[in-house]
């Protein structure tokens, strides 16, 4: 549910001050592998990790990329340093009434007219759909008042928002 999703967004980002300020005080660079799943490619994980690996590849089955969405500390600095980005995911003046889009993000990273840079991974399936001449309703529109010739020549209305 969009509730829940929109309480659990920040949590990657307190997982990833967590760990900074651990590293910080501590110096210790083991923390890491208490949050970020790659050591059971090294297989030198307590028992306890097994179990929580077990628990969040269930609890996957339930969630889409839940741990990419809400847990990762890499995917939240990522999503922090894409407000940087100079490669803006353009957006009609349409988008503000159409959900095509929204709807087809699977990471939950569009809400209306907003891309949430923060949450976008750039999968580009949003600008697969924007220039879409038979699924876009901007496209659609534009058929009717051209007389059936679409050009390819997009006027963006809204860029990507840096809300967290």
């Amino acid at each position: 549910p969009e509730r829940i999703e929109r309480w659990a967004a920040p949590t990657k980002y307190v997982l990833l001050a967590a760990v900074v300020l651990y590293f910080l005080v501590t110096q210790d660079l083991q923390v890491y592998r208490y949050v970020e799943p790659f050591w059971m490619f090294g297989l030198f994980g307590t028992t306890g990790m097994w179990i929580g690996l077990g628990a969040l590849l269930v609890a996957t089955l339930f969630v889409r990329n839940l741990y990419c969405r809400f847990l990762c500390p890499v995917g939240a600095a990522l999503g922090l340093l894409s407000n940087l980005t100079i490669f803006r995911i353009k957006r009609w003046s349409e988008c503000k009434s159409c959900k095509i889009c929204e709807k087809t993000c699977e990471w939950g990273a569009i809400r209306g007219p907003r891309i949430l840079a923060t949450e976008c991974v750039r999968c580009d399936d949003c600008e697969r759909l924007y220039m879409d001449t038979k699924k876009c309703p901007h496209w659609l529109i534009a058929l009717r008042k051209k007389g059936g010739k679409v050009f390819m020549t997009p006027a963006p209305v809204e860029i990507i928002s840096s809300d967290v």
